[in-house]
């Protein structure tokens, strides 16, 4: 059983679950860091992280929310991300990004306070932010994760320069 299924199942006094917002864009100088906490968290990111990967980082204090979607057969789920008490930098970075080119990403991860080493889910969940709106004191965004049901199955094109058997 791993440390985090530990905590909750057991909930030892004194070990709290942190969790954490990562978002990420081109155009961002560095990425925004939140963390549910009243107070600023650092943590060692996991070693396959997109910035500063391996280092240890400070998540700011912002309440966030992810409202998880219905269950339905669409393939994509589309989740509803609320962080507020942001400060002005990180409104006006959202608001750029989505003006900009290029996927805005959003990394969820989740922290045992009794070990700030790495993640307690690695790897930690990755989501593309769909359309977002920021103002002076909150953000609210739509993400969605991959869309596994149009999927190419199997995952490899077949073509004559792999397979010449298919030459006719």
């Amino acid at each position: 059983m791993s440390n985090l299924n530990t905590v909750r199942a057991s909930a030892p006094s004194g070990i709290v679950i942190v969790e954490t917002l990562e978002v990420l864009h081109d155009s961002f100088p560095s990425p925004i860091r939140v963390t549910n906490q009243l107070e600023a968290f650092s943590a060692t990111l996991e070693d396959t992280a997109p910035h500063d990967a391996g280092q240890l980082v400070a998540f700011q204090p912002a309440y966030f929310e992810l409202i998880l979607p219905n269950a339905n057969n669409g393939g994509t789920e589309i989740i509803d991300v609320n962080i507020t008490n942001i400060d002005q930098v990180a409104a006006d970075r959202m608001e750029i990004a989505m003006a900009n080119p290029g996927p805005v990403s959003l990394i969820f991860r989740v922290y045992l306070s009794s070990d700030t080493s790495g993640p307690a889910i690695d790897p930690p969940t990755r989501l593309t932010i769909e359309s977002a709106a920021a103002d002076y004191v909150s953000l609210r965004a739509k993400a969605k994760n991959a869309d596994n049901i149009n999927r190419k199955f199997p995952g490899w094109v077949y073509n004559t320069f792999d397979h010449p058997g298919l030459a006719r």
